[in-house]
């Protein structure tokens, strides 16, 4: 009995793979059916758009690296800090980074926030202003990067909050 839904779904999918069809009526109004109706033309429907984030670089030891071998002692995120919960910025969120000792010319930094690389974080920069940042939970990870591309250290992930203002709930 219990296995009765997953079969009704195993026959209701070729339903959902269904045709659809367009037409319009006589004041110009379009409709969509899966019934071809006189004069309706067939759909062609397109696969899904989706979207892949590329992977965060894999940690690799200093000893493999084919760059300069730097060992850094402290790579961090400092702004924001650990939990912090940011207000009313209309989506701009201030990240400050920290690099011990400072960072070597032939080295890059990458931020990632939610396990995305962040488009415009100067590689040498150590501040920087994320825009469009959707209310929420988030999590930012900063790597050193080799000119290689390779990942030499990564800080520890620093995870902040995003309220904005709602006009439903009064202060």
């Amino acid at each position: 009995m219990r296995y009765l839904p997953c079969f009704a779904l195993l026959l209701a999918m070729p339903l959902m793979a269904a045709n659809i069809w367009k037409w319009r009526d006589a004041n110009g109004v379009v409709h969509f059916s899966d019934q071809p109706v006189p004069g309706a033309e067939q759909v062609n429907l397109q696969a899904p758009s989706t979207y892949a984030p590329s992977p965060v670089p894999e940690a690799m030891s200093a000893s493999s690296s084919s760059s300069v071998a730097l060992n850094y002692s402290n790579v961090e995120i400092w702004k924001p800090s650990a939990e912090m919960t940011v207000a009313n910025t209309a989506g701009v969120v201030s990240v400050a980074a920290r690099v011990e000792p400072n960072l070597n010319s032939q080295h890059h930094l990458a931020l990632y926030m939610d396990g995305r690389l962040v488009p415009g974080f100067p590689p040498q920069g150590m501040e920087y202003d994320i825009t469009e940042v959707d209310r929420g939970e988030h999590t930012l990870t900063l790597a050193v990067l080799d000119t290689q591309g390779k990942q030499i250290m990564l800080s520890s992930p620093v995870r902040f909050y995003v309220q904005q203002p709602s006009v439903l709930r009064k202060p």
